[in-house]
């Protein structure tokens, strides 16, 4: 009989080990988020942008420059104001290899690194010069997406290859130059 009890118990043992060493989920593992590189993302919903913003200066007359990029369309917007009323708009399709591309360019030039600033908002900063804005946006599972940088130098959050990563953007859009030709970002229009 104690040799029975004995059995049992350790048959029991067994069990509970087996459990409390497995975390109790029955086999089944749960696996963390694995965070993607800016490239995985070409056929998925997201798009990046960057924003140029103008000189601070009269609503009037103050302007900014949108680019935004996805695997279907690059968009181009010029804003007036501060109120974000678009006056021109073009749009050119785009496709999910093109993205690609793009996207590993972007990963390439460090887009998504971070660099630490005792400024951590750009309003206000190089009052006459341009403020640039970088976004990864549409993907649900990266937070704190968007980065800045200036013209003034040494300010902003953006860690990566500014000049570059602008011209990047510019060259998805087709007659950049031609198509922002009239539009002044400094103080005086």
């Amino acid at each position: 009989m104690r040799f029975l009890v004995g059995i049992v118990l350790i048959v029991v043992l067994v069990i509970f080990s087996v459990i409390f060493f497995s975390g109790g989920k029955n086999g089944s593992k749960q696996k963390a988020a694995v965070p993607k590189i800016l490239p995985d993302y070409a056929n998925t919903s997201a798009e990046v942008q960057l924003t140029t913003d103008g000189t601070i200066n009269a609503d009037q007359i103050h302007r900014s420059i949108i680019i935004n990029v996805s695997n279907t369309s690059s968009t181009l917007e010029v804003v007036q104001g501060y109120q974000n009323n678009v006056i021109q708009t073009n749009t050119f399709p785009n496709n999910q290899d093109s993205f690609s591309k793009f996207l590993y360019a972007l990963y390439n030039s460090n887009f998504t690194k971070a660099r630490k600033t005792k400024l951590t908002n750009s309003a206000g900063v190089c009052p006459l010069g341009n403020r640039y804005t970088y976004e990864l946006k549409n993907v649900p599972d990266v937070k704190d997406t968007s980065r800045w940088s200036t013209s003034c130098g040494g300010n902003g959050t953006f860690g990566g290859l500014a000049p570059q990563v602008r011209q990047l953007f510019q060259l998805q859009i087709p007659g950049y130059s031609h198509l922002t030709s009239s539009v002044s970002l400094s103080a005086d229009q």
